[in-house]
């Protein structure tokens, strides 16, 4: 069984529809897919549809940005297999509200530092929930200013130790209290993409506070990384997932749907704990 849990649509950050990754997932063997949009969960149902005609299994899925003050960094929550959209849909809605604001200030730097119109880049972001980095990266490599949406331009802006950062960052909901929410919806928590967990220990402490996974296989996740928080998660009874981290032409890394996957027995698990209302027969 290959199961992808973690890909990204045009609904958020990914520059593909639904439609066409779940194609692809299925060319490429994927089983079980989950589409984890950045703070938007409008994609599962017509995932799961899709899904049906393709003999691939959908477990609902979003990627909920938070910030842990501790370590004073933005870090993602996949939630899986909610039962109750409703009581994540106002997290989404701040988040969401947050990013696009602080990404209109940083596009209003660059529109006015590179001459380019801010319709521009508002309509590389059309269709999404959102404002994102890579609609205004996109923007600039149309207008010849950039030749990738990943290059020494995007570090340049987006890097908060740049000297010429343009970088507007928001404060996001705090790490408990997103946790938190994924299990008012009936959900699991899962730490997404720790690169820079180098000793396991933020995976550990938010076990604390009642993190039920961690994401250990993920192309920003390196073998060192992915054997800490492994062992981290052991220690503190988490469970394992992995995925590709799929964004099309807005992914730091060249990978295809099923590239890194979730180890079979929690696939099945979390397959088996979908929620009753997840109808793939209709």
């Amino acid at each position: 069984m290959l199961a992808d849990l973690h890909c990204h649509t045009k609904l958020s950050d990914g520059s593909l529809g639904i439609d066409d990754i779940m194609t692809i997932a299925a060319g490429r063997g994927v089983d079980v897919i989950s589409i984890t949009d950045c703070d938007c969960i409008a994609g599962t149902s017509r995932a799961v549809r899709i899904g049906a005609k393709r003999a691939i299994k959908v477990i609902p899925g979003a990627e909920l940005t938070a910030f842990d003050a501790e370590s004073g960094r933005t870090v993602y929550i996949l939630a899986y297999n909610y039962s109750d959209p409703s009581a994540l849909e106002k997290l989404c809605y701040i988040n969401t509200k947050l990013r696009t604001n602080a990404m209109m200030r940083t596009a209003k730097l660059v529109s006015v530092k590179y001459r380019i119109p801010i319709e521009l880049i508002t309509e590389c972001a059309k269709g999404s929930a959102g404002l994102f980095e890579q609609h205004v990266m996109l923007a600039l490599v149309h207008a010849g200013f950039a030749d990738s949406v990943y290059g020494n331009l995007y570090f340049r802006i987006f890097n908060k130790k740049s000297p010429v950062s343009l970088y507007a960052e928001p404060e996001f909901t705090p790490v408990s209290e997103v946790i938190t929410c994924v299990h008012e919806a009936g959900g699991k928590a899962v730490l997404a993409r720790p690169e820079w967990d180098t000793d396991g220990s933020v995976t550990a402490r938010l076990a604390g506070l009642g993190l039920d996974g961690v994401e250990a296989f993920n192309p920003s996740v390196g073998e060192d990384v992915s054997a800490a928080v492994q062992k981290a998660a052991k220690e503190k009874g988490l469970f394992i997932t992995g995925g590709s981290d799929f964004r099309g032409l807005f992914g730091k890394h060249h990978v295809s749907p099923g590239a890194f996957a979730t180890p079979e027995e929690v696939a099945e698990k979390l397959l088996a704990e979908r929620p009753a209302l997840l109808n793939e027969e209709r």
